[in-house]
Protein backbone atom coordinates (compact mmCIF):
# COMPACT_ATOMS: atom_id res chain seq x y z
CA UNK A 1 0.00 0.00 0.00
CA UNK A 2 1.45 3.35 -1.02
CA UNK A 3 1.18 6.54 1.03
CA UNK A 4 -1.63 7.63 -1.29
CA UNK A 5 -3.53 4.43 -0.54
CA UNK A 6 -2.88 4.91 3.17
CA UNK A 7 -4.31 8.38 2.83
CA UNK A 8 -7.41 7.01 1.13
CA UNK A 9 -7.71 4.33 3.80
CA UNK A 10 -7.58 6.86 6.67
CA UNK A 11 -10.01 9.15 4.86
CA UNK A 12 -12.44 6.26 4.48
CA UNK A 13 -12.08 5.51 8.19
CA UNK A 14 -13.11 9.10 8.95
CA UNK A 15 -16.03 9.04 6.53
CA UNK A 16 -17.36 5.83 8.03
CA UNK A 17 -17.58 7.50 11.43
CA UNK A 18 -20.16 9.89 9.94
CA UNK A 19 -19.45 12.81 12.25
CA UNK A 20 -22.34 15.27 12.20
CA UNK A 21 -19.91 18.18 12.03
CA UNK A 22 -16.37 18.57 10.66
CA UNK A 23 -13.60 17.88 13.17
CA UNK A 24 -12.21 21.09 14.61
CA UNK A 25 -8.50 21.13 13.78
CA UNK A 26 -6.28 23.56 15.70
CA UNK A 27 -3.11 24.55 13.81
CA UNK A 28 -0.22 26.57 15.27
CA UNK A 29 1.12 29.06 12.70
CA UNK A 30 4.34 30.80 13.68
CA UNK A 31 6.90 32.91 11.86
CA UNK A 32 9.65 30.38 12.56
CA UNK A 33 7.49 27.26 12.18
CA UNK A 34 5.63 25.94 9.13
CA UNK A 35 1.93 26.62 8.70
CA UNK A 36 1.69 23.97 5.94
CA UNK A 37 -0.38 26.42 3.94
CA UNK A 38 -0.33 24.49 0.67
CA UNK A 39 -1.32 21.25 2.40
CA UNK A 40 -4.25 22.86 4.20
CA UNK A 41 -5.38 24.79 1.13
CA UNK A 42 -5.09 22.11 -1.54
CA UNK A 43 -5.33 18.71 0.06
CA UNK A 44 -7.38 18.90 3.23
CA UNK A 45 -10.86 17.48 2.85
CA UNK A 46 -13.03 20.45 3.83
CA UNK A 47 -16.04 18.33 4.75
CA UNK A 48 -14.02 16.37 7.29
CA UNK A 49 -12.13 19.20 9.03
CA UNK A 50 -12.67 22.79 10.11
CA UNK A 51 -9.17 24.31 10.44
CA UNK A 52 -8.61 26.84 13.23
CA UNK A 53 -5.37 28.79 12.71
CA UNK A 54 -3.61 30.15 15.80
CA UNK A 55 -1.08 32.90 15.14
CA UNK A 56 0.28 36.12 16.62
CA UNK A 57 -1.58 39.19 15.39
CA UNK A 58 1.59 40.38 13.65
CA UNK A 59 1.53 37.24 11.45
CA UNK A 60 -2.14 37.37 10.48
CA UNK A 61 -1.85 39.34 7.23
CA UNK A 62 1.17 37.37 5.99
CA UNK A 63 -0.44 33.99 6.65
CA UNK A 64 -3.89 34.94 5.36
CA UNK A 65 -2.27 35.95 2.06
CA UNK A 66 -1.20 32.33 1.61
CA UNK A 67 -4.80 31.22 1.18
CA UNK A 68 -6.96 31.80 -1.89
CA UNK A 69 -10.13 31.45 0.15
CA UNK A 70 -9.72 32.25 3.82
CA UNK A 71 -13.44 31.70 4.52
CA UNK A 72 -12.75 28.00 5.08
CA UNK A 73 -10.51 28.84 8.05
CA UNK A 74 -11.23 30.21 11.51
CA UNK A 75 -8.39 32.56 12.48
CA UNK A 76 -7.37 33.10 16.11
CA UNK A 77 -4.88 35.95 16.47
CA UNK A 78 -5.72 37.20 19.96
CA UNK A 79 -2.13 36.72 21.06
CA UNK A 80 1.05 38.70 20.62
CA UNK A 81 3.72 36.02 21.04
CA UNK A 82 4.48 32.41 20.33
CA UNK A 83 4.04 31.55 24.01
CA UNK A 84 0.60 33.21 24.20
CA UNK A 85 -0.56 31.33 21.10
CA UNK A 86 0.56 28.04 22.64
CA UNK A 87 -1.39 28.87 25.78
CA UNK A 88 -4.46 29.80 23.71
CA UNK A 89 -4.58 26.66 21.58
CA UNK A 90 -3.89 24.46 24.60
CA UNK A 91 -6.67 26.12 26.60
CA UNK A 92 -9.14 25.65 23.74
CA UNK A 93 -8.21 21.96 23.48
CA UNK A 94 -8.71 21.43 27.21
CA UNK A 95 -12.05 23.29 27.06
CA UNK A 96 -13.34 20.98 24.33
CA UNK A 97 -13.23 23.68 21.63
CA UNK A 98 -10.94 21.56 19.43
CA UNK A 99 -11.04 17.89 18.38
CA UNK A 100 -7.39 17.57 17.35
CA UNK A 101 -4.28 19.71 16.92
CA UNK A 102 -1.41 20.06 14.44
CA UNK A 103 1.86 21.14 16.06
CA UNK A 104 5.41 21.16 14.59
CA UNK A 105 7.72 18.62 16.20
CA UNK A 106 10.25 21.33 17.02
CA UNK A 107 7.67 23.11 19.18
CA UNK A 108 7.68 20.08 21.46
CA UNK A 109 11.12 21.23 22.53
CA UNK A 110 9.61 24.49 23.78
CA UNK A 111 9.90 24.63 27.57
CA UNK A 112 6.37 25.95 27.94
CA UNK A 113 4.93 23.10 25.88
CA UNK A 114 6.91 20.54 27.85
CA UNK A 115 5.56 22.05 31.08
CA UNK A 116 2.02 21.77 29.76
CA UNK A 117 2.55 18.17 28.72
CA UNK A 118 4.06 17.22 32.05
CA UNK A 119 1.16 18.80 33.91
CA UNK A 120 -1.22 16.30 32.33
CA UNK A 121 -2.29 13.24 34.30
CA UNK A 122 -2.45 11.06 31.20
CA UNK A 123 0.37 9.07 29.62
CA UNK A 124 1.69 10.62 26.40
CA UNK A 125 3.38 8.65 23.63
CA UNK A 126 4.39 9.42 20.05
CA UNK A 127 3.80 7.15 17.05
CA UNK A 128 4.41 7.18 13.30
CA UNK A 129 2.14 5.24 10.94
CA UNK A 130 3.52 3.96 7.62
CA UNK A 131 2.39 1.55 4.97
CA UNK A 132 5.59 0.68 3.05
CA UNK A 133 5.04 -0.66 -0.43
CA UNK A 134 7.16 -3.72 0.36
CA UNK A 135 4.83 -4.73 3.20
CA UNK A 136 1.23 -5.87 2.91
CA UNK A 137 0.19 -4.19 6.16
CA UNK A 138 0.39 -0.93 8.11
CA UNK A 139 3.51 -0.41 10.21
CA UNK A 140 3.33 1.63 13.40
CA UNK A 141 6.53 2.81 15.12
CA UNK A 142 6.78 4.11 18.72
CA UNK A 143 7.92 5.58 21.06
CA UNK A 144 9.16 8.52 18.98
CA UNK A 145 8.89 11.08 21.80
CA UNK A 146 9.63 8.88 24.75
CA UNK A 147 12.43 8.54 27.24
CA UNK A 148 16.08 8.66 26.19
CA UNK A 149 16.79 5.67 28.43
CA UNK A 150 15.21 2.18 28.19
CA UNK A 151 12.45 1.42 30.68
CA UNK A 152 10.43 -1.81 30.79
CA UNK A 153 7.30 -0.27 32.29
CA UNK A 154 7.22 2.49 29.68
CA UNK A 155 7.82 -0.02 26.88
CA UNK A 156 4.94 -2.09 28.24
CA UNK A 157 2.56 0.89 28.36
CA UNK A 158 3.55 2.24 24.93
CA UNK A 159 3.00 -1.23 23.46
CA UNK A 160 -0.52 -1.32 24.91
CA UNK A 161 -1.29 2.12 23.47
CA UNK A 162 0.16 1.24 20.07
CA UNK A 163 -1.91 -1.93 19.89
CA UNK A 164 -5.07 0.07 20.63
CA UNK A 165 -4.22 2.55 17.87
CA UNK A 166 -3.83 -0.27 15.36
CA UNK A 167 -7.11 -1.79 16.49
CA UNK A 168 -8.72 1.59 15.77
CA UNK A 169 -7.68 1.21 12.14
CA UNK A 170 -9.01 -2.34 11.99
CA UNK A 171 -5.85 -4.36 12.69
CA UNK A 172 -7.64 -6.98 14.77
CA UNK A 173 -4.73 -8.69 16.56
CA UNK A 174 -1.63 -6.47 16.32
CA UNK A 175 1.80 -8.06 16.50
CA UNK A 176 4.26 -5.98 18.51
CA UNK A 177 8.05 -6.28 18.26
CA UNK A 178 10.10 -4.93 21.17
CA UNK A 179 13.23 -3.72 19.41
CA UNK A 180 16.88 -3.98 20.36
CA UNK A 181 20.07 -4.44 18.36
CA UNK A 182 20.03 -8.24 18.79
CA UNK A 183 17.50 -10.93 19.59
CA UNK A 184 19.42 -12.65 22.37
CA UNK A 185 18.94 -11.57 25.98
CA UNK A 186 22.29 -10.51 27.42
CA UNK A 187 23.22 -8.70 30.62
CA UNK A 188 25.92 -6.89 28.64
CA UNK A 189 23.17 -5.25 26.53
CA UNK A 190 20.67 -3.83 29.07
CA UNK A 191 18.08 -3.02 26.39
CA UNK A 192 17.64 -6.74 25.67
CA UNK A 193 16.90 -7.44 29.33
CA UNK A 194 14.38 -4.59 29.41
CA UNK A 195 12.65 -5.79 26.23
CA UNK A 196 12.43 -9.31 27.64
CA UNK A 197 11.00 -7.96 30.90
CA UNK A 198 8.39 -5.96 28.98
CA UNK A 199 7.47 -9.07 27.00
CA UNK A 200 6.88 -10.94 30.26
CA UNK A 201 4.71 -8.08 31.58
CA UNK A 202 2.57 -8.36 28.45
CA UNK A 203 2.44 -12.16 28.33
CA UNK A 204 -1.15 -12.38 29.58
CA UNK A 205 -2.54 -10.05 26.89
CA UNK A 206 -5.02 -11.65 24.48
CA UNK A 207 -5.85 -8.71 22.20
CA UNK A 208 -2.36 -8.50 20.70
CA UNK A 209 0.87 -10.49 20.44
CA UNK A 210 4.26 -9.35 21.74
CA UNK A 211 7.79 -10.63 21.19
CA UNK A 212 11.13 -9.26 22.26
CA UNK A 213 13.93 -8.63 22.08
CA UNK A 214 13.91 -8.55 18.27
CA UNK A 215 16.14 -6.69 15.84
CA UNK A 216 14.44 -4.68 13.09
CA UNK A 217 15.14 -7.25 10.37
CA UNK A 218 13.73 -10.06 12.49
CA UNK A 219 10.66 -7.97 13.27
CA UNK A 220 9.56 -7.34 9.68
CA UNK A 221 11.36 -9.81 7.40
CA UNK A 222 10.09 -13.43 7.24
CA UNK A 223 13.24 -14.30 5.29
CA UNK A 224 15.54 -12.98 8.04
CA UNK A 225 13.56 -14.78 10.73
CA UNK A 226 13.69 -18.05 8.81
CA UNK A 227 17.40 -17.70 8.03
CA UNK A 228 18.28 -17.03 11.68
CA UNK A 229 15.90 -19.68 12.98
CA UNK A 230 13.86 -17.23 15.06
CA UNK A 231 10.26 -18.28 15.58
CA UNK A 232 7.31 -16.73 17.42
CA UNK A 233 3.99 -15.02 16.94
CA UNK A 234 5.64 -11.77 15.84
CA UNK A 235 8.97 -12.60 14.16
CA UNK A 236 8.90 -11.50 10.52
CA UNK A 237 5.32 -10.23 10.74
CA UNK A 238 5.32 -7.23 13.10
CA UNK A 239 2.93 -4.38 12.43
CA UNK A 240 3.98 -2.53 15.60
CA UNK A 241 7.62 -1.80 16.46
CA UNK A 242 8.48 -0.28 19.84
CA UNK A 243 11.95 1.19 20.19
CA UNK A 244 13.83 0.86 23.48
CA UNK A 245 14.15 4.66 23.58
CA UNK A 246 13.40 7.80 21.61
CA UNK A 247 16.71 7.74 19.75
CA UNK A 248 16.09 4.32 18.22
CA UNK A 249 12.40 4.86 17.43
CA UNK A 250 12.87 8.31 15.90
CA UNK A 251 15.91 7.06 13.97
CA UNK A 252 13.80 4.34 12.34
CA UNK A 253 11.14 6.89 11.44
CA UNK A 254 13.69 9.27 9.93
CA UNK A 255 15.33 6.45 7.97
CA UNK A 256 11.98 5.49 6.44
CA UNK A 257 10.96 9.06 5.65
CA UNK A 258 14.33 10.38 4.45
CA UNK A 259 16.06 7.36 2.89
CA UNK A 260 13.06 5.34 1.75
CA UNK A 261 10.84 8.37 1.02
CA UNK A 262 7.92 6.83 2.89
CA UNK A 263 5.39 9.38 4.10
CA UNK A 264 4.16 8.91 7.66
CA UNK A 265 1.30 10.07 9.81
CA UNK A 266 2.87 11.10 13.13
CA UNK A 267 0.83 11.68 16.27
CA UNK A 268 1.17 12.31 19.99
CA UNK A 269 -1.52 10.55 22.02
CA UNK A 270 -2.69 10.49 25.60
CA UNK A 271 -3.76 14.12 26.07
CA UNK A 272 -7.00 16.09 25.81
CA UNK A 273 -6.96 15.74 22.01
CA UNK A 274 -4.73 13.79 19.59
CA UNK A 275 -1.88 15.91 18.25
CA UNK A 276 -0.46 15.60 14.74
CA UNK A 277 3.28 16.28 14.95
CA UNK A 278 4.89 16.38 11.47
CA UNK A 279 8.52 17.41 11.29
CA UNK A 280 9.62 20.81 9.98
CA UNK A 281 10.79 19.24 6.72
CA UNK A 282 7.87 16.84 6.36
CA UNK A 283 6.36 16.41 2.91
CA UNK A 284 2.91 17.73 2.09
CA UNK A 285 1.67 14.15 2.02
CA UNK A 286 3.10 13.49 5.48
CA UNK A 287 1.33 16.54 6.90
CA UNK A 288 -2.02 15.35 5.56
CA UNK A 289 -1.41 11.81 6.85
CA UNK A 290 -0.67 13.22 10.32
CA UNK A 291 -3.93 15.17 10.27
CA UNK A 292 -5.93 12.18 9.04
CA UNK A 293 -4.38 9.79 11.56
CA UNK A 294 -5.06 12.20 14.44
CA UNK A 295 -8.55 12.67 13.05
CA UNK A 296 -9.24 8.95 13.13
CA UNK A 297 -8.11 8.84 16.76
CA UNK A 298 -10.25 11.87 17.57
CA UNK A 299 -13.26 10.31 15.89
Amino acid sequence: MSSQTLREFLTLQLRERKNANPLRLGVLCMANSPCWASSLRNDLEARLFEPHLYMPFSERERIENLFDDDTQFVVHSDCTSREECIELIWADAKAGELDLMLVPQDLLQNAQVITMLKSEDSFGAGFALFHPELLDRPLLVGDIFGSSTPDAKRMEEVTRIGAKLLQKINVETPRAALLTAVETVSDSIPATVIAHTAEELLAAETGFRTQGPLSVDLAISPHAAEKKGVVGDVAGRADLMIGPNQTVALGIVQALTCLCEEAAGTVLTGFDVPIGIPGRGESQEGVILSILFAGVLAG
